[in-house]
């Protein structure tokens, strides 16, 4: 089913392109000034210089220097090639509509489904279908575009349709169409980028495409990214051709192990006549990156190679050992030129030769020696720990078709993924945690610690806790308004609340131990006071371990950050229950104004699916109370004899909701329910059923109307487990029940609290 994904994470993908020339086309010849920014410079590299590793950001004066800094690597390390992954709405309207649940308000990401007027935009499958949705109960697909790779992601801009594509193998089309008549959209410009999407967000008329590449470096091979246009090759000089591309290339100087481009493209998709423009950044491996409304923060966390550490102590332990005919073998190995041997394959015969002498060691002698490497390993560790474990912040400014390095920053620790990183009324945010260094030197290891960082415009730590010990590895954080939230990683996960009103002086405020794992947190206020938190029912199986019995939802309360608490929670299914929260957080709904919650899940019970839908609730007196289980499974599936087929089709990806509707979209439905009394308005096929979109089997005995029935609220199914304020109520009682404050409750913020002691803290959730 889903992949379970314990932790958030966005990674990098990338794109190596075709190029020609000696200079880039946005220089003068031999040029080599300095480029001047805010509080920073980029050095220009040119076929001569030699850089050393000051972390700064420095940019290719010609590809020339390009070149040759390939070769150099590649000579030393072998092949360049690398691989690198993956990563991540809102339509303008004046309708009451919700927005889709983005990470930065403001700003617009490309999602599988749109809507705007009187139409919603949906991708599935290889399909996008323009449905007509008003009147409501009259829903019906106008148009479809057939694609001939899977589209990826949409946005809708006036008459402006634009379509990701992948393409090809590591190549992204960016198709616009004019939907001036929906039901026959025309294809209007067709771009094409090498390289794999990451993300794309819309600002204005600018759209911004964010790529990645892998490169595999080859003498006389191309060296940047490619683009075309209405299927024609872009040239990269744009002093000989109006229409061109011509991406300036940068270069972080840090040790890289393999080479992977950033590329961020600008589209102005209002005029096609104005060139796209572009930027590629020459990163190392994986790096979380975030994407603000008007910047784009970079990260790089520098790790200790245990490998090379180990050479090294053995190295100068044991080299004035070796006889004189395996020391001079040493020498002449690594007197060899790098075309004929990289560094890579020099270490590994050196190794091979030190490891043969230690193989020949009496047993005695052997441990002793063995002992002293380990010993070497941890003072070099030590020597080193002042510049290892540090997370570097590289800050990039978008304005229109122009992107302007702002500078960059280092903080203690290692960044988790993208939502560990915010930007809030002119503060960057980050949270970091311990990094490890390898199960061998895990007696070096101190107890798990977590550090808040914030900040400034210019990039200056104004504020920081560090050291937090948490006695648990943090494996999620969210910033919320001005709050932080740290999670855990084991069963009683302990939910550390960090006070940010103050951005100099972040404080632990409080902490809640949680007896199950929730991975997704939600804020139902504008202050962060009430989240929701979706996650696993953890419990002890017969063995001894931690398994995930069915899901949970919980809603905690921190109006009292020195008393925060659990007012609810509710349990759903048993093992094998999933949603795809986990893993896309934009199919999570939540309104305040509407006192709605969408839950999209897939409940096992007996390892058997028993729903794919999404759970409707309404949060009453602070408790969940269960409104609508709308339900996505086709009707043909359910009375099928066919066991445990595909169910992917009937898992709920958005739920929206406009004006007095409620969307829930599914490759197999967009069902339609009024946010009346949740009735029923319209249940719209998508894709009609083709015999392998099975989900339960067939109950023998059961009445007919019951055959395939799923989630009744009862003791077998929806309510194993499940609190006692989950109820059924009537549905005239629904929709716009404001959710009570707690009485007497009010903001109480603390003084900062030593890092040693954030576990007094804790407060034990209720058990039930």
């Amino acid at each position: 089913m889903f992949k379970k994904i314990i932790k958030f994470s966005f990674i990098i993908l990338i794109s190596a392109v075709l190029v020609s020339g000696c200079t880039f086309p946005w220089q003068k010849k031999n040029s080599a000034t300095s480029v001047e920014v805010k509080k920073e410079k980029t050095k220009e590299i040119s076929a001569d210089d030699v850089p050393v590793k000051t972390k700064q950001l420095m940019k290719f004066s010609d590809y020339q220097g390009l070149e040759k800094f390939f070769e150099e690597k590649s000579a030393k390390q072998g092949s360049t090639s690398g691989i690198a992954r993956e990563v991540i709405n809102r339509t303008e309207t004046t309708e009451d509509f919700s927005p889709i649940n983005i990470q930065v308000p403001g700003l617009d990401e490309a999602d599988i489904v749109k809507f705007g007027g009187n139409y919603v935009y949906a991708l599935l499958r290889d399909e996008l279908k323009i449905i007509k949705i008003n009147p409501a109960s009259e829903a019906e697909v106008i148009s479809t575009i057939t694609f001939e790779s899977q589209p990826q992601n949409i946005f809708i801009s006036g008459n402006n349709l634009v379509v990701f594509e992948f393409a090809d193998q590591a190549k992204v089309s960016v198709k616009v169409f004019d939907l001036a008549n929906p039901t026959n959209p025309t294809l209007v410009r067709e771009l094409g980028f090498e390289g794999n999407y990451r993300e794309a967000r819309l600002n204005g008329d600018y759209v911004y495409l964010f790529t990645d590449s892998f490169i595999d470096y080859k003498k006389g091979k191309s060296l940047i990214p490619q683009a075309t246009s209405q299927g024609f090759t872009l040239s990269n000089d744009c002093s000989v051709a109006s229409d061109c591309f011509a991406p300036e290339v940068f270069y972080f100087d840090i040790p890289y192990n393999s080479f992977h481009y950033f590329n961020i493209v600008a589209i102005n998709i209002s005029d096609k006549t104005e060139p796209i423009s572009g930027q590629s950044y020459l990163i190392n491996d994986e790096q979380a990156i975030y994407i603000a409304q008007k910047n784009v923060y970079l990260t790089y966390t520098e790790a200790i190679d245990e490998y090379d550490l180990e050479q090294s102590a053995k190295r100068e332990l044991i080299l004035a050992d070796l006889s004189a005919e395996e020391q001079n073998k040493i020498t002449e190995i690594e007197a060899v030129a790098d075309y004929v041997l990289n560094t890579a394959e020099k270490k590994v015969k050196v190794a091979a030769l030190m490891d043969n002498y230690l193989a020949n060691l009496g047993t005695e002698e052997a441990k002793a020696i063995q002992l002293k490497i380990s010993e070497k390993m941890k003072e070099k560790l030590m020597a080193r720990s002042a510049d290892t474990g540090k997370t570097t912040i590289y800050k990039i400014a978008l304005n229109g078709k122009n992107f302007e390095y702002r500078g960059f920053a280092e903080v203690n620790g290692q960044i988790l993924n993208e939502l560990s990183m915010n930007e809030e009324d002119g503060y960057f945010r980050i949270a970091t945690a311990q990094s490890s260094v390898g199960a061998r030197l895990a007696e070096t290891q101190s107890e798990p610690y977590s550090n808040i960082f914030v900040l400034d415009n210019e990039l200056k730590v104004v504020g920081r806790l560090e050291n937090l010990v948490t006695n648990e590895k943090i494996y999620a954080a969210r910033f919320l308004g001005n709050r932080a939230y740290l999670i855990t990683t084991k069963q009683s996960d302990p939910l550390y609340i960090i006070s940010l009103d103050d951005p100099t002086k972040p404080t632990v405020s409080g902490a809640l131990r949680i007896p199950d794992a929730s991975t997704y947190f939600y804020p139902i206020d504008q202050n962060g006071h009430k989240l929701i938190g979706v996650g696993y029912n953890m419990q002890d199986d017969d063995s001894g371990l931690i398994k995930a019995k069915g899901l949970k939802i919980s809603l905690f309360d921190f109006t009292d950050l020195a008393k925060p608490k659990e007012l609810n929670s509710a349990i759903f299914g048993d093992v094998g229950s999933d949603s795809i929260i986990f893993e896309d957080h934009k199919s999570f709904l939540y309104s305040g104004g509407k006192n709605l919650l969408s839950l999209p899940i897939v409940l096992k019970e007996n390892k058997q699916t028993v729903f794919s839908g999404s759970l409707i609730f309404n949060i009453i007196d602070n408790k969940f109370v269960l409104r609508e289980k709308i339900d996505h499974i086709s009707p043909a599936a359910k009375l099928s004899s066919f066991l445990n087929h595909d169910y992917s089709d009937s898992v709920v990806k958005r739920s929206f909701y406009i004006n007095d509707y409620l969307f829930t979209f599914s490759n197999k439905f967009l069902k339609i329910n009024s946010l009346l009394d949740l009735s029923l308005v319209k249940s719209l096929v998508l894709i009609e059923d083709e015999g392998d979109y099975i989900i339960a089997p067939v109950t023998e005995n059961l009445p007919e109307d019951s055959a395939g029935a799923i989630l009744e609220p009862t003791a077998e199914t929806l309510e194993q487990g499940i609190k006692e304020a989950v109820t059924e109520t009537p549905r005239d009682n629904l929709i716009d029940t404001p959710a009570e404050p707690v009485a007497g409750t009010s903001t109480e913020v603390l003084g900062e609290a030593p890092v040693e002691t954030a576990e007094e803290n804790l407060i034990e959730s209720p058990s039930y």
